[in-house]
């Protein structure tokens, strides 16, 4: 601490914003001499003057924190001052603030978390109250986690204050300012300590009741607006909430004591609310605590995660259950691998807790043609708890302000089978609204590399392969391809993948072995527009992968020199063929010219033939390993610094690296090394071994070894001979050794050879054709060779598993290799950017769209003079009601185009749904998701009036309530033209 010094002379100060303000930004850093993150609040003097902070609001705030010393508020360790910037370092809190934390779990708690928290709020605020201190902003948004406990943070309102002092300054969050502090430009008297109980009683409705505010009337773009008139004149309804009375009367769900203590605290009459230290002393807070002692997880970061595994446990014990009766129960196998059966299934699945514990269904069975419910799901009711808290629902959906929630055998199991009834990858054909969390696979994704996300600029072998095995352990990996071309592999063919016995697909089956698990998007990055579109895409991005040859990607400023500042914590990797220094690396390359270049050709080969190539892509496959390795490494020092960085790897690099044993041989004499064909330079027999019936290996790597060959052999004699009884005489004598050996394994059958070797446990082995190789038992029993169906083909497809094996988080085959573009406009919606910015990509050619010709799937249609799909009125759309059910269905193929009709600005008619039509609200989601299941029933139950919408509005979703089923994409949710005659939605 003190004037003149730098935050750099004690700190390191990492480029990772954790937060920025009018009082400046706060960053990361970590402590040279304990290595442990700090926050540094970093205040520009003259910014914050322009802004009008002065230095002794500045300086006030250090003053109290160092007055503060208490677990739940945020330690302050040292401050610096320079010409430039006040430096005030506080202590880091990594569990991020307690608002997140809220949404995260959706604001479901139990009440012994409800109950442990507010202590710890209120506990802070009594510390702060007994040292002459009033907060002004208590607030969720203001409490962070730090080792599992809440920490009182932002002390930008703060004041020293006693509590027989006032204040009459207008500072503070409006939703949580007591009545006192709305009346001061009423002539108010002032406030004192009560307004920060005020607020924490806020808080803790919030936390009772689901995340509804008290006083909140309305939601508005700014500011929040209170009913404040109704409270000062005392008839304001206190279950109230900002959701409009849709979900309301929750807080009256909540323990009686919480909600007794909660009116105490947001109390209009100062006289009547409770301190803050009469809070901690309440009945139903002691309650609370004694529980978490005796019968809940500790309430820390490892609690809770100890917790959530149990959970998991238990959901797994779930999911089998519910999977066995739904075997039992239903044909959904036969249904949904039948061509011409018009079987689709929709998931009906529950948002709030309470409503979740006494309904919830799995899945329904719905034959389209007959339009009767074939099969019905099982209930799960005594499970659903556990499904709703361990998949931490509901979900917010990037495009929307709709909440949804589904259990995992939903996400999981029916979306991938729903994906067999479309004839499709197309994954919002199956999902549910998800978030980041789940991003855009159709379930969570269990690898141990999941959360992480890879924008793969790769094409060929070496980056593709990396990609895949990242992908393989749970990353999200987002492959950007040339439009219409895509990547070169694609015309790497025959063989293509057979569509069906004896028919080809398009599918080169070289693209198929390295492009797995990936969204294809397709971007032309040598337009200014295509590059904004991906570096539109880095900002969510860990990882890019690339190989293109040095400064390649640079003249589209796409370089990491050109991206490091603006994307500090990216990890860049760079796969060429001679990295990016030294005189070859303009070059390009590819595999047989490095297995030439490293030396490998060389010593390939008989010692009296020509070079030989390996039968692999050796140092293509081996360079994308390597880059994996490098990537990890790289991932694990941005976990410590925060900070990415580029690495550089070069094919010629990898293959001198492998040169090992070969290459030491060289380097110890300096002398070239000879061919020896299928012997090892430094082993003797290590070798293909000549049998009476073809030819197997044989590896006796020590001497223990080739004396207990030379027992099978019955040649123990060998033993005593000089040029064989030791490795260094048999390498020395190969001339003599080798062609010894070769007439003794002559007098047998390389069968016999295997079998008695293998008892002695001499090394030994056949040596397979590939058809071999994928009959063997233990390869099978393996998993590497594996099934996955693609879209338009009748059978499964055959492709090589990955060869790491995790005993916890198991590699994931989550989606087959993607057509060109398949995913763009998918992606692209997911990651923020508005359908009019994508029309206008795809209408000048940035970007480009997957066309599929396949059963049940719409074509993508242009933004001009769109088409209207034609379907029969037998094929109903289920609505889609974003803020409490999912329903999903489908439609027949479409086998009726009419003639080209502009819809840019029409209306939408009424929605033809099965048994109800689009509507703006629900009063009681059950019973609305009721009538519409009985309606296709029922005929007297009569469905809600409809209401009109705009083409924009439907696309946008911003100005109304519930949303029409996700098909494909947006431009596949068709509205039906105005005054024609074209049965339902598509």
């Amino acid at each position: 601490m003190g004037i003149g010094q730098s935050v750099d002379d004690a700190y390191f100060q990492q480029k990772v914003k954790l937060g920025q303000g009018g009082f400046g930004t706060v960053w990361r850093a970590v402590d040279k001499k304990t290595n442990h993150f700090v926050a540094v609040k970093q205040i520009d003097k003259l910014q914050s003057y322009w802004q009008g902070a002065k230095r002794s609001e500045i300086q006030l705030e250090i003053d109290i924190l160092r007055a503060c010393d208490h677990e739940n508020v945020t330690k302050l360790y040292t401050y610096f001052e320079d010409s430039q910037n006040i430096s005030i370092v506080l202590e880091y809190c990594d569990g991020g603030d307690l608002d997140d934390k809220l949404k995260e779990q959706g604001w479901q708690l139990r009440e012994v978390e409800a109950g442990a928290w507010t202590r710890q709020i209120c506990a802070a605020i009594a510390h702060l109250h007994a040292r002459g201190i009033c907060h002004r902003d208590i607030k969720p948004g203001n409490f962070m986690f730090s080792s599992g406990l809440l920490k009182l943070s932002d002390f930008g309102f703060a004041t020293f204050l006693r509590a027989d002092e006032t204040s009459k300054e207008d500072v503070g969050t409006p939703a949580y300012m007591a009545p006192e502090q709305h009346l001061l430009k009423k002539g108010s008297k002032g406030y004192g300590h009560p307004v920060d109980v005020w607020a924490a009683g806020c808080t803790l409705h919030m936390l009772v009741s689901g995340g509804r505010h008290p006083f909140i009337k309305t939601k508005g773009n700014s500011k929040q607006v209170l009913d404040m008139e109704k409270l000062y004149a005392g008839t304001l309804d206190f279950g109230a909430s900002m959701l409009g009375g849709l979900m309301g009367g929750a807080f009256q769900a909540a323990a009686p004591e919480a909600r007794s203590l909660c009116q105490r605290m947001v109390c209009p009459d100062i006289e009547k609310r409770l301190s803050a230290d009469d809070v901690l002393q309440d009945s139903w807070l002691s309650r609370t605590s004694q529980e978490a002692i005796l019968n809940a997880p500790s309430l820390t970061e490892q609690g809770y995660a100890q917790h959530f595994r149990q959970l998991q446990q238990q959901l797994a014990i779930a999911e089998r259950q519910l999977k066995e009766a739904e075997e039992r129960e239903l044909t959904l196998k036969s249904r949904l691998q039948s061509q011409d059966d018009s079987a689709v299934m929709v998931v009906s699945i529950p948002l709030t807790l309470p409503e979740c514990m006494k309904r919830c269904y799995s899945c329904d069975i719905i034959d389209l043609k007959s339009r009767r419910v074939a099969g019905k799901g099982r209930r799960h009711g005594r499970h659903c708890l556990q499904f709703y808290i361990a998949c931490r629902s509901p979900f917010l959906w990037s495009k929307t302000s709709f909440l949804v929630s589904a259990c995992v055998s939903v996400r999981r199991t029916d979306a991938r089978a729903m994906m067999q009834v479309f004839r499709s990858r197309s994954v919002n054909l199956c999902r549910l609204a998800t978030s980041r969390c789940f991003s855009l696979s159709t379930g969570p994704a269990t690898g141990p590399l999941s959360g992480i996300r890879i924008l793969d600029l790769s094409r060929i072998l070496a980056g593709p392969s990396a990609t895949m095995l990242m992908a393989d352990m749970g990353a999200e990996v987002i492959k950007v391809e040339a439009p219409k071309s895509g990547d070169d592999t694609r015309r790497y063919a025959p063989p293509f993948l057979q569509k069906g016995p004896g028919e080809d697909s398009d599918v080169a089956a070289y693209f198929s072995s390295c492009n797995r698990n990936k969204y294809s998007v397709a971007v032309d990055f040598k337009t200014k527009e295509g590059q904004d579109v991906v570096k539109h895409l880095l900002q969510s991005a860990d990882i890019v992968i690339e190989n293109f040859k040095a400064g390649g990607l640079a003249k589209y400023g796409l370089g990491y020199d050109q991206l490091k500042d603006d994307f500090p914590q990216l990890i860049y990797c760079s796969i060429t063929g001679f990295g990016h220094s030294g005189p070859y690396s303009k070059r390009p390359a590819y595999d047989m010219l490095i297995q030439a270049m490293g030396g490998s050709m060389s010593l390939t080969g008989e010692p009296d033939g020509a070079p030989m190539k390996t039968g692999l892509s050796l140092f293509d496959l081996t360079a994308g390993l390597h880059g994996v390795i490098g990537i990890l490494a790289a991932l694990h020092n941005k976990h410590v610094t925060g900070l990415g960085q580029h690495v550089d790897i070069s094919m010629l690099d990898v293959a001198v690296a492998l040169l090992a044993n070969q290459g030491m041989n060289y380097l110890a004499k300096k002398q070239r090394q000879k061919r020896v064909g299928n012997n090892h330079p430094n082993v003797v027999p290590y070798q293909v071994m000549p049998a009476k019936d073809g030819y197997f290996i044989l590896t006796a790597s020590n001497n223990d070894q080739f004396e207990r060959f030379c027992k099978v052999a019955g040649r123990e004699e060998l033993m005593k001979d000089e040029r064989f009884n030791t490795m260094k005489a048999r390498v020395v004598h190969r001339d003599v050794v080798t062609p010894t050996l070769n007439e003794i394994t002559s007098q047998h059958e390389k069968l016999w050879w295997l079998e008695k070797l293998e008892k002695e446990m001499v090394g030994c082995a056949p040596i397979l054709h590939l058809d071999e190789v994928f009959a063997d038992p233990h390869v099978q029993s393996r998993d590497m060779e594996i099934q996955m169906n693609l879209p338009g083909f009748s059978d499964s497809v055959s492709l090589i598993g990955s060869p790491m094996k995790f005993s916890r988080t198991k590699v994931d085959y989550r989606l087959p290799p993607p057509r060109v573009g398949e995913h763009t406009e998918q992606v692209l919606l997911d990651s923020g950017m508005s359908m009019d910015r994508i029309e206008d990509l795809h209408e000048i050619g940035a970007i480009d769209n997957a066309k599929f010709d396949v059963p049940g799937v719409v074509r993508p249609l242009a933004k001009k003079k769109r088409r209207v799909v034609e379907v029969s009125d037998s094929h109903p759309a289920y609505q889609f009601t974003g803020s409490t059910w999912g329903h999903i269905s489908s439609v027949s193929d479409p086998s009726v185009l009419p003639k080209s009709e502009s819809v840019e600005d029409e209306d939408l008619t009424e929605l033809d749904t099965f048994g109800g039509v689009l509507r703006s609200s629900i009063d009681d989601p059950v019973q609305a998701f009721l009538k519409v299941r009985g309606s296709a029933e029922d005929p007297d139950l009569m469905p809600p009036r409809p209401q009109r919408y705009t083409k924009k509005q439907l696309l946008r979703g911003d100005s109304f309530q519930t949303l029409p089923v996700l098909v494909g994409d947006y431009r596949q949710l068709r509205p039906v033209v105005k005054n024609r005659d074209a049965g339902s939605l598509g």
